[in-house]
């Protein structure tokens, strides 16, 4: 993208915020996505027809939203000027190591989806295909594994079950989730937006996977109040428009800086282009385009269960 963005001359802020916010909304609809979806699917009954039934309607038309918004702001920030050419040697693609990856890669992605129809779980996919893309690999498979950043990931995500475990033993999301039953008194839809809300503020100022971990435990306990698990619905698009807010409240925005800063480090480019790159590390630029379109997010899944509430009630 960084590549298009220089040699097209396109407006930085727009192109990698959207891929971001995108991405975010790419992992809430299926529940092996992102680690929100994952916490979800493993710690309450919210299956993969509830994921296509509450989740992927509202997601689709997100991403339509985003498409368009993204859209209005390049026409509205746009720079004049004819294509520049800064790199006329590009990477060379090496198709004969890439192309068994790529196959491996697209059948992983359709034996997941596949899966959950057929009782067979998505882990033992990624037991077989990760074994095959090691074996296939150039290089042994245990240095492969000792250069990946799989340590990282495993203690965050035994971070997230622990805070929410520690949390849930001490009795204050018991405590909190009869507070929001003493306030909302009992009603579903207050309930469900009480959900929303909340999972939306502590997303955006902590991040997605402490929310799915501290809320998860809540909501179980506020399920029987809402029907059709409507609650669980609540916490993924709550968490999914506060994920989308700030640079840290994902892990797609630490991503995102980490490689515009590799590429800054191995490809020159002039000045310009620089500072114009540089303009995603600025909170007011990068909040100026995510923000916006977060509380849009916000608004329409606002919507969308109160509809759905009134339909199934």
């Amino acid at each position: 993208l960084l590549y298009i963005a220089v040699e097209y001359n396109l407006p930085i802020i727009p192109l990698l915020v959207s891929v971001v916010i995108g991405s975010n909304i790419g992992g809430a609809p299926l529940p092996w996505a992102d680690t929100p979806a994952v916490v979800l699917t493993l710690y309450s009954d919210f299956g993969l027809l509830d994921f296509l039934d509450k989740l992927f309607i509202p997601c689709m038309i997100y991403t339509g939203l985003l498409a368009l918004y993204t859209y209005i702001w390049y026409k509205k920030t746009k720079t004049s000027g004819n294509r520049f050419l800064p790199f006329r040697d590009k990477p060379e693609i090496k198709w004969n190591k890439a192309i068994p990856a790529i196959i491996i890669f697209i059948l992983f992605i359709a034996s997941v989806s596949i899966g959950p129809f057929i009782n067979i779980s998505i882990a033992f996919f990624s037991l077989v295909f990760g074994s095959i893309g090691l074996l296939i690999h150039d290089r042994s498979p245990i240095d492969t594994i000792n250069n990946l950043p799989i340590l990282d990931s495993l203690c965050f995500i035994i971070a997230l079950f622990l805070i929410g475990g520690v949390l849930e033993y001490t009795g204050i999301l018991s405590i909190i989730a009869e507070y929001i039953i003493s306030l909302t008194n009992e009603n579903s839809y207050l309930i469900m937006l009480a959900v929303l809300f909340t999972a939306f503020i502590i997303a955006t100022f902590l991040s997605a996977g402490p929310a799915a971990a501290t809320l998860l435990p809540i909501c179980v306990n506020l399920d029987p109040l809402v029907a059709n698990n409507l609650v669980f619905a609540a916490l993924a698009l709550g968490i999914l428009a506060g994920s989308s807010m700030l640079p840290w409240s994902a892990t797609g925005g630490p991503v995102l800086f980490g490689e515009v800063n590799r590429f800054l480090s191995e490809v020159k480019v002039n000045e310009h282009h620089k500072e114009r790159i540089m303009k995603v590390y600025d909170l007011k630029s990068y909040i100026s385009f995510s923000v916006p379109f977060s509380f849009i997010m916000l608004i329409c899944s606002t919507l969308y269960l109160i509809m759905y509430l009134n339909i199934v009630s």
